[in-house]
């Protein structure tokens, strides 16, 4: 089952991170890990400003040894955040977050390992490969995910 995922799934989460045991238990179900560059960039940009970039460079260098797939994300991947920007204006669902979600259409991913609510929140418009129906809420304390069921 592939999965989009957090590169920071592919670290330990800290032993005193509450979701930890959560965290593994939904990560060991999945069988090919993929993130995105602009995830990717993302995080190393905030580990290096939380933690120095010492830690961003073990991230990084760990990740690439990890065989976690990471997607480019596209022009039209950013044409279709647009349109979810435009369809969701109550959401504060970042740009990242909406590229994630067309990113997800684009390639027919039917799960996300996250700790964002937002993926939980996020339909997918009618007419799509998915549609609203196909998403439901995991309504799990602490990791969110959203899953779909082929039609």
């Amino acid at each position: 089952m592939r999965s989009l995922t957090s590169p920071s799934g592919s670290l330990r989460p800290p032993k005193r991170d509450a979701r930890n045991e959560r965290a593994k238990s939904i990560l060991q179900n999945i069988d090919q890990y993929l993130t995105t560059d602009l995830v990717l960039v993302e995080t190393c940009q905030l580990l290096k400003a939380q933690f120095g970039r010492g830690l961003a460079e073990f991230f990084w260098e760990r990740l690439r040894d990890s065989g976690v797939r990471i997607e480019a994300i596209l022009r039209a991947d950013l044409d279709a955040a647009s349109e979810i920007g435009a369809r969701f204006p109550d959401e504060s669902f970042s740009l990242i977050d909406r590229t994630s979600f067309a990113l997800m259409e684009r390639l027919g991913i039917t799960r996300a390992a996250t700790f964002n609510p937002g993926f939980a929140a996020y339909r997918p418009r009618r007419g799509r490969k998915r549609t609203a129906r196909d998403f439901e809420r995991r309504a799990q304390p602490g990791l969110h995910g959203a899953q779909t069921s082929d039609p």
